[in-house]
């Protein structure tokens, strides 16, 4: 489960410095591995749970079609967990984590 902290963050209420927003990313995904690792296939095996996951996973597919469809500009706001400067002074850290030298 995320804590109040995580949550906030997630949501953008949360502002923090370079390496506590690395912090929580990591704190993140180790709990979403974990979940996927550990709790995903107890409530895919279970009779009672199936059913329901089935609709949240429909739900979440559809929004995220919607997301996808829908047009861009320069006043959506970028989700911090996703975005960002990771790279400190000179670079930015791509989506795998690889430090990219700024063009001078």
């Amino acid at each position: 489960m995320l804590s109040k902290t995580e949550l906030e963050f997630l949501e953008g209420k949360k502002k923090c410095s370079q390496g506590y927003a690395r912090f929580l990313r990591h704190s993140i995904k180790s709990k979403l591995r974990n979940f996927e690792q550990n709790v995903l296939p107890v409530l895919r095996s279970n009779e009672a749970t199936q059913e329901w996951l089935a609709k949240i996973v429909r739900e979440t597919s559809n929004s995220v079609r919607e997301i996808s469809n829908a047009p861009q500009d320069s006043k959506t706001p970028k989700n911090s967990f996703f975005s960002g400067d990771l790279g400190g002074p000179g670079g930015t850290r791509t989506h795998d984590h690889r430090l990219v030298k700024a063009a001078s």
